[in-house]
């Protein structure tokens, strides 16, 4: 099973309803959590625009404009598309994910200048994406059994209450692969959206965090996702922001968008 997919996404991204009155009336334990705000974030399909702005340690700022397609099938599986479409030095440049519940999850990276594609390899999972603060890991959906999930407690963060839950990779292969020794997730006890995330190296060091805020319903559905996503990396004090202008939801994605030759289209 797949969950808390960062995807640019939702979304880094990343992740991001409406509680059933039986939730109150049974214990809820990390994993069943989890799984709550997988099916928040899951619907046939998605399609978002944002401004991405990366801040440098002195405050540098370069700001690009992304758009982001997405689908998914019966059995949970994603494809998406992310595509720069400005400044002009990475106009064109994309990310093609195509997840698969059997076999190795595909991502595929199309750099106009080069004008080829490459596969992102395992090894490669860690590195972050084209300069932002996102890894390739942080961009697709992560399989559930390869993790262990407990809930440690309950907090308010900017006034909204809270579960949070400790997730380690359970396996030696994950634990290889993963850019993190540990994650913690804060998940809105109210519509199981992720509100804040903390990441933490293979030494158990704190080193970058992902607050998600201006959290909202989507009109004419019943998912609630966060406009306003920001990633830190205290280690270089750079961060990169995800300012969302448009979310549609089930409005309908061409399937022809998620293939090697489209992605080369740029």
């Amino acid at each position: 099973m797949k969950s808390l997919s960062f995807s640019i996404v939702c979304s880094v991204m990343l992740l991001l309803g409406g509680i059933h009155s039986s939730l109150h009336t049974q214990p809820l334990d990390g994993r069943t959590i989890v799984q709550k705000n997988d099916q928040q974030q899951k619907s046939q399909d998605e399609y978002t625009e944002m401004t991405m702005t990366l801040i440098s340690k002195t405050g540098k700022k370069r700001i690009r404009k992304v758009v982001q397609y997405q689908q998914t099938d019966d059995r949970g599986d994603k494809k998406i598309l992310i595509r720069f479409l400005s400044p002009p030095d990475i106009k064109g440049t994309g990310l093609l994910t195509l997840e698969h519940h059997n076999r190795e999850d595909e991502q595929w990276l199309y750099l106009p200048a080069l004008r080829r594609i490459r596969r992102i390899s395992a090894a490669e999972k860690s590195d972050n994406f084209v300069g932002t603060d996102f890894t390739y890991q942080d961009l697709k959906s992560e399989e559930m059994d390869q993790y262990n999930y407990r809930l440690t407690g309950e907090e308010v963060i900017d006034s909204i209450p809270c579960y949070v839950v400790e997730a380690i990779p359970n396996n030696k292969n994950e634990r290889k692969k993963s850019a993190y020794g540990k994650r913690i997730f804060w998940i809105s006890k109210d519509h199981f959206v992720l509100v804040q995330v903390h990441f933490f190296d293979k030494k158990g060091k704190l080193f970058k965090t992902l607050n998600a805020r201006e959290i909202r319903e989507i009109d004419n559905t019943n998912k609630w996702r966060a406009w306003h996503i920001e990633m830190i990396n205290l280690n270089s004090g750079h961060r990169t922001i995800l300012k969302y202008h448009q979310i549609k939801i089930n409005r309908g994605v061409p399937g022809r968008f998620f293939s090697k030759r489209y992605l080369k289209r740029g």
